[in-house]
């Protein structure tokens, strides 16, 4: 399996493991010192396709500002 590919079937499952994701995104900017305005956190926690959110995980690391994770 791909490390891209998401075997959740479920919604709830889907939902569940993007939430998480979305968290590590916001622990990882916090714990490098960058803020995070209200906006940015609230867009961050409401996406529910890990497909989008995994990039933003990977982008948590090298961004030099919260809005940078989009993109």
């Amino acid at each position: 399996m791909k490390t891209d590919e998401f075997p959740l079937s479920t919604p709830w499952a889907r939902e569940g493991f993007s939430k998480g994701q979305a968290e590590a995104v916001l622990l990882v900017l916090e714990g490098r010192g960058i803020e995070v305005p209200e906006d940015v956190r609230a867009r961050i926690l409401a996406v529910s396709e890990p497909e989008i959110v995994r990039p933003w995980v990977r982008r948590a690391g090298t961004v030099a500002s919260a809005e940078e994770i989009f993109g």
